[in-house]
């Protein structure tokens, strides 16, 4: 295809099968869409409309690429290493959208992040300690006011890579083996105390260091010592925390020196009010800013490319009623050997049914959960906030219908995720003002 004049061409960083609803929207909001992987099977090559095959965060491959296609108007970034290769990049032609790569990286340095919010956001700080080494561990949780604890890298490419919760001391030794061995090259191991309450996830555009919430969703979580998402439910029940977490997102991002582009934030509602646990700044990933978009009324991924292109906008009204629930259920099945995967026929087409899939490794094997790539897929669905059955309960009911065949003859449904077990959250003693 080749583009209209007319039309803005956007670069994608990222062509992962997770990426193919994002490459989707973006074609028919009218960009020429643009994707750069290195991917054994870069799947979002078959629906983009040009590719390149060079690894995501090279930015002078990718300069010399995008030359050779003609320019382009914007890039973005996917996960936290092409983010900064998209600011990188971005600067190095010129986009006016581009972000300072500076600022940026600080969203691979969880420390930085700290640093600058405890200097500049002090009412968000959440108790740290960098560890250089294991000897180290001896009297941290003391130093840090008691168990639970979480250890994570420094720097990493996020995904949960390296990130545990410790509930007492036997853990510490492992845990921080984990976090050692799963960052970027010369990360140290960040130690902080476990937030406690409830746990959430926003997304958030910043306009001129304004931040507008699209959506926030509840988090049901691994066991641990995993810290892996196993659902993120945006209900009306999650909505109550839209303007505080609004609030905190631009505090935090004030502190960090960004001013306009997207966010995708975690956070915990404490006794003692919000407190962030990651920011980073682009969009969700995988189905989220298809389900923030049916939430908030504003897809924050299109939002930010026609920001980025200096195209005209729409932001979410700050007190409208969310337009649908919605759940992003993530597939889990028992570790095995699989052999292929059965979804129903219909069942993506069933009413509010954004996406199923079941994604397998090149080898087909199902190894124990331990960070987010390790999930075998996903269903997202969004239906009116009055719907019965409500979202949750029609998300397992379609998750029930799926099933994984393994070497042994055996077939399994996905497991049980917890969502309807968690419940709605309980509001924390400093409940959102109004």
């Amino acid at each position: 295809m080749a583009p209209r004049p007319s039309m803005p061409r956007l670069l994608v960083l990222g062509a992962g099968l997770g990426l193919v609803p994002r490459i989707r929207a973006a074609r028919a909001a009218g960009f020429f869409c643009i994707v750069a992987d290195d991917l054994p099977v870069p799947h979002g090559f078959v629906v983009a409309d040009a590719a390149l095959q060079v690894r995501p965060d090279d930015v002078a491959a990718l300069r010399k690429g995008v030359a050779a296609l003609g320019g382009v108007d914007a890039v973005l970034g996917t996960n936290e290493a092409t983010a900064l290769a998209a600011a990188q990049l971005g600067r190095a032609l010129g986009l006016r959208g581009a972000a300072e790569p500076e600022i940026v990286a600080q969203g691979l340095d969880k420390l930085a992040q700290r640093q600058a919010w405890q200097r500049r956001a002090p009412e968000y700080h959440v108790p740290h300690r960098l560890l250089r080494g294991p000897e180290e561990l001896p009297g941290l949780a003391a130093a840090l006011g008691g168990f639970p604890l979480v250890l994570k890298p420094q720097r990493s490419t996020g995904g949960s890579r390296g990130v545990s919760l410790v509930e007492g001391e036997a853990g510490l030794a492992e845990a921080y083996a984990f976090a050692a061995t799963s960052g970027l090259p010369g990360s140290a191991v960040l130690a902080e105390a476990a937030l406690p309450g409830p746990q959430f996830s926003c997304e958030t555009l910043l306009r001129d260091g304004v931040a507008h919430c699209v959506a926030v969703g509840r988090k049901v979580k691994s066991p641990p010592p995993a810290r892996v998402d196993l659902a993120v439910v945006y209900d009306r029940d999650a909505d109550q925390w839209r303007a505080e977490a609004a609030r905190m997102v631009g505090a935090l991002c004030a502190a960090l020196g960004f001013r306009d582009g997207a966010t995708h934030t975690e956070f915990a509602a404490t006794p003692a009010g919000l407190r962030p646990i990651e920011l980073a700044m682009r969009c969700g990933g995988g189905l989220t800013p298809d389900l923030a978009g049916r939430v908030g009324g504003v897809d924050p991924f299109l939002a930010e490319a026609r920001r980025a292109c200096s195209l005209p906008e729409t932001l979410p009204p700050p007190a409208a009623p969310i337009a649908a629930e919605a759940c992003f259920r993530f597939l889990l099945f028992p570790p095995g050997q699989a052999l292929r995967a059965e979804i129903p026929e219909g069942l993506r087409q069933e009413q509010g049914v954004v996406a199923a899939e079941i994604f397998l490794a090149g080898d087909g094997r199902i190894a124990p959960l331990r960070w987010t790539s390790q999930r075998s897929g996903w269903i997202g669905l969004a239906q009116p906030p009055e719907a019965s059955p409500g979202v949750v309960a029609r998300s397992e009911a379609l998750a029930a219908r799926l099933r994984l065949h393994y070497a042994d003859g055996s077939a399994h449904p996905p497991l049980p995720c917890g969502a309807a077990a968690a419940g709605p959250a309980e509001p924390a003693r400093h409940h959102p003002a109004a």
